[in-house]
């Protein structure tokens, strides 16, 4: 009779741990960010389907995450930092064309798109950027929802 007490207690032991494991995924998931961090967005990115994703530090001492999605070249931003944590970020990419493709590509995107901004720069490259904000707090679903429509924008 002990014995079969003990093999309970241990079943019934296991089942809550995997219940405290399922909960605190899924806590983690809607746990609520004020701020990004480099490592959040090199996850989700990686999590979609990105490669070569790597961490860096821009001109202004920012941080910002390299990317490739298929075959298509990424960077995402970071703004108003303290240290690592940003309230803002930015997906931008570029592509190189002619000036007139750069400009009838990025007419139709903006015509097309609800959210991002389509543009030729300088160079008279087209480029696309999509601008997001943790101001009010946002989750981790929300960050792989909005680094789901930024690869839907760039392809």
């Amino acid at each position: 009779m002990m014995i079969k007490l003990e093999i309970f207690t241990k079943i019934a032991l296991s089942c809550v741990f995997l219940v405290a494991i399922g909960a605190a995924s899924q806590l983690s998931a809607r746990t609520i960010l004020d701020k990004y961090h480099p490592s959040d967005v090199e996850i989700v990115v990686g999590d979609l389907g990105g490669s070569e994703v790597e961490i860096s530090t821009d001109s202004y001492g920012d941080p910002q995450v390299d990317a490739k999605y298929n075959d298509l070249i990424f960077t995402v931003l970071f703004y108003n930092c303290d240290g690592e944590y940003c309230e803002r970020i930015q997906y931008r990419a570029s592509f190189e064309t002619d000036r007139a493709s750069a400009l009838k590509a990025a007419i139709k995107q903006n015509a097309e798109l609800l959210f991002g901004k389509a543009y030729m720069d300088s160079e008279g490259d087209a480029g696309v950027e999509l601008p997001l904000s943790a101001e009010g707090g946002v989750t981790m679903d929300h960050l792989y929802a909005q680094t789901e429509l930024w690869l839907e924008i760039m392809t």
